[in-house]
């Protein structure tokens, strides 16, 4: 419209808009030949899109590492302080949960369910059809301590995070019902 040769006034009255904002775009358009905003002069970030990528794979090899610990380990020109840590594994959604506490397997129930496995072995292939299979059973004792995790969206509904008093397993009790 200005290479027309209409007024900046003109301009502003059949856009709408301030006669300040077109100067400005004008000015833009004259000194960069674009309309697009000028690189902000903020402070630059500490780390790039492959330091972030290497603190991924880092909370993927053990995911219960504090953020202060994975702060330290992260290599960086600088040193990154805990909260940057957070901030990064939230950008990219990975998300700190409870981790479950579940009872260990005594030596009784590892007897009853051999006893139950040869019990169902000679099963023929027409009983097995009549058995519905469900989800797993949450089982949660003693949360005393407390430990957090580090879980993406996807394995928000796919992995259930277990830990012990004792030993770090994981423990998947599959029940079944025959109808």
């Amino acid at each position: 419209m200005r290479q027309q040769g209409k007024t900046v006034e003109t301009i502003g009255r059949e856009l709408n808009r301030a006669i300040s904002c077109i100067k400005r775009i004008i000015d833009r358009y004259n000194e960069t030949n674009s309309y697009k905003d000028r690189p902000r002069s903020g402070r630059p970030r500490i780390s790039t899109q492959k330091d972030d990528r290497n603190l991924i794979r880092l909370v993927k090899k053990n995911r219960t590492e504090p953020s202060h610990v994975l702060a330290n380990q992260w290599k960086l020109s600088k040193t990154a302080s805990s909260f940057l840590v957070r901030r990064r594994l939230m950008a990219n959604k990975l998300e700190w949960k409870f981790a479950v506490k579940k009872p260990r397997l005594s030596a009784n129930h590892v007897k009853a369910r051999k006893a139950f496995c040869k019990m169902v072995k000679p099963w023929p292939v027409s009983k097995w059809r009549q058995v519905l299979f469900s989800d797993e059973m949450n089982i949660e004792v003693d949360n005393r301590k407390i430990e957090f995790v580090f879980v993406g969206p996807v394995q928000r509904n796919t992995i259930k995070i277990v830990s012990f008093n004792v030993q770090k397993r994981k423990w998947f009790d599959w029940d079944m019902v025959l109808y």
